[in-house]
């Protein structure tokens, strides 16, 4: 007969232990980033041990078992002593593993994630940012939004909130990408000037026309002054054929038989004494320029009306070579969309007739394209609106024309990172968007940020800014929402770049480092102190802003920060004397701009302040 083997629970439950023990042991030893796991022993048990075992409990290991395993009635004290003194061996070990790779990441000047207490934070503190952001969500403040965090070199905060419109079809995910508007100026050119001008390539005191090779301005829109010059001839002195040319002259007289009196009239223009290419770089950063705010292009975004006048003018210069001696009025008739034609003979009206018929759509082609034609309409506006390059030239020409004030006093301008850009284009002979990509964004790890992201990127990744009804009259998702940048093609030195929280994170890391991050240099630290640095009579650096009283940002943030607001919803700042980066970013101006409830309800002061009022370590707060 087959001997049968039994055993009784004192013989079981020690091998269930041992197995229990080395499964524990090997689970805890993977990394990962989950819930906390509480256990807690018998009141009579004399073990002490950490309330909370690990942050990082493997995803397979059920949590509940295991705290069941202690709270129902296994009572072997010995068996866990052994349990608990592996359990914390292996969470010590851990625990040196994980502050090794931080000490390594802080040596190497790369971003980690850690606990908000772990750089000087109450964690507690930081959590009333999810309130204050879905009662701003809530109240049509924006769709959505990203907010990034970090102190000390840690990301202590790092959330999506919403979704990408009110259609609530779509969740704002980490790495979905917002038009950060004005934020530009300083993440993308600002930086390419501070690089240029460490490597002494651009002179910030260099008028802008040393990096410009057309120059020429012709001053067509200027008002007319006669000049009446006038020069005594000897006809002595003249032959006969000269004497005869002068005297058959309107107007010329003669004073004498051997004296004559030439006058001549000249039309003329007069040029300005400033223009845009005798303004210095340094003027153009600090927004003392006095170039005009915008660049030239309301005949382009109220296109229907621009070609109703040029349409007048044409037809004006028609009648007056058909017509030259009768008198005509022309009448433009918007609702009917013709030019009616009055003509006017011995007092009276003896006719009105229409002349030639208008509709938007014949406007809008004149101006644009439905289509990208290569070497007629090139420049992108939105996937379905292409600028005819006939217009691109006109538009340089305006621009070279735009009036510069002779005094300088601070006043904010796109246009001057406009021109800054433009300029540093012909330094570098690439696109601003090629050498910021090659220079700082792959290199940095910023794999979210580029202009134009619908070459790179799906539309469903991408956070839509505004319902257009007027210039572009359709939703703005995936190109530019700033006109300027838009009749630029999408890449402008005032805006056009599309990025996250989160990769605007690493960038103001690297500034906060002095310039290095992972271990490479992208600036120099003095560059970086002297681009920040609160300009002579003025409230702003060079290209960043500075903290005002009156400022979008919060209330304690020290005065040595610097950083950007968004015209779309976006923020960013960085605070060196506390180790602060903070990025926020939204798409309040969806579905129109003139929600304006973000800056009315202050979310982004209010996020910003939630990060000092958070920290534990006091002596670094700054009190105003």
């Amino acid at each position: 007969m087959k001997k049968s083997f039994s055993f009784s629970k004192r013989t079981l439950l020690p091998a269930g232990f041992f197995i229990l023990l080395v499964a524990c042991i090997a689970l805890l030893s993977f990394e990962s980033n989950k819930k906390l796991v509480r256990f807690q022993l018998d009141s009579d048990s004399s073990i002490k041990h950490p309330t909370t075992i690990s942050k990082q409990a493997h995803p397979s290991f059920p949590a509940e078992n295991f705290a069941f395993l202690l709270d129902e009635g296994y009572k072997n004290a010995r068996l866990k002593n052994i349990l608990f003194s592996s359990l914390n061996e292996a969470l010590e070990e851990k625990q040196r593993h994980e502050d090794q790779k931080h000490e390594q990441a802080q040596t190497r000047g790369v971003l980690i994630h850690t606990a908000a207490e772990a750089a000087g934070l109450d964690s507690r503190q930081l959590s009333s940012i999810d309130s204050i952001v879905q009662d701003a969500i809530d109240r049509g403040a924006m769709p959505g939004a990203q907010v990034f965090i970090a102190r000390k070199g840690r990301i202590v905060y790092e959330k999506a909130f919403g979704h990408h419109d009110y259609s609530q079809q779509i969740p704002v995910t980490l790495t979905d990408l917002y038009d950060v508007a004005s934020i530009t100026k300083i993440a993308a050119t600002t930086l390419a000037a501070m690089k240029l001008s460490e490597e002494k390539k651009l002179d910030l005191d260099s008028p802008l026309g040393k990096y410009f090779k057309d120059k020429s301005i012709h001053y067509t829109s200027l008002k007319s002054d006669t000049l009446i010059r006038v020069d005594t001839i000897n006809l002595r002195k003249k032959t006969l054929i000269q004497a005869q040319l002068l005297i058959s002259l309107p107007q010329s007289s003669f004073l004498n038989d051997s004296i004559l009196l030439v006058s001549k009239t000249t039309i003329t223009r007069k040029i300005p004494e400033t223009n845009i290419f005798r303004v210095p770089l340094r003027k153009l950063l600090a927004h003392q320029s006095g170039i005009t705010p915008t660049l030239p292009i309301i005949p382009y975004l109220f296109y229907a009306e621009s070609y109703q006048r040029l349409l007048e003018k044409d037809y004006r210069l028609q009648l007056m070579a058909i017509n030259k001696d009768e008198s005509y009025d022309d009448i433009w008739d918007v609702q009917q969309g013709v030019i009616l034609q009055t003509q006017e003979e011995i007092g009276r009206v003896d006719e009105i007739k229409p002349v030639f018929t208008f509709d938007r759509e014949t406007a809008f082609e004149h101006f644009y394209s439905r289509e990208r034609i290569p070497g007629k309409a090139e420049t992108a506006i939105t996937a379905s609106m292409y600028l005819r390059t006939q217009f691109a030239d006109s538009l340089y020409q305006a621009l070279k024309r735009v009036k510069v004030a002779k005094e300088t006093p601070t006043q904010y301008t796109c246009l001057n990172m406009i021109l800054l850009q433009m300029a540093m284009d012909s330094i570098t002979g690439i696109h601003s968007d090629t050498y910021l990509k090659n220079e700082f964004f792959t290199p940095l790890g910023m794999k979210n940020t580029t202009y134009n992201p619908l070459q790179y990127f799906p539309q469903n990744r991408i956070i839509p800014t505004e319902e257009d009804r007027f210039w572009r009259a359709e939703l703005i998702h995936g190109t530019v929402h700033d006109p300027s940048a838009a009749m630029l093609g999408g890449v402008a030195g005032n805006a056009g770049l599309f990025s996250t929280a989160s990769d605007l994170g690493i960038l103001g890391q690297m500034l906060l480092n002095g310039g290095t991050y992972d271990n490479r240099q992208y600036l120099q630290e003095e560059t970086i102190e002297y681009f920040t640095q609160r300009q002579p009579d003025n409230h702003r650096g060079l290209g960043f802003d500075k903290p005002t009283q009156k400022g979008i940002h919060a209330t304690d943030l020290h005065p040595s920060s610097y950083g950007h607001l968004g015209y779309t919803g976006g923020a960013m700042w960085v605070d060196p004397e506390n180790e602060i980066v903070f990025i926020f970013l939204s798409n309040r101006i969806y579905p129109s701009a003139s929600n304006n409830l973000l800056s009315t309800l202050k979310v982004r002061q209010k996020v910003h302040q939630v990060v000092y009022d958070a920290i534990t370590d006091q002596n670094s707060i700054w009190v105003p």
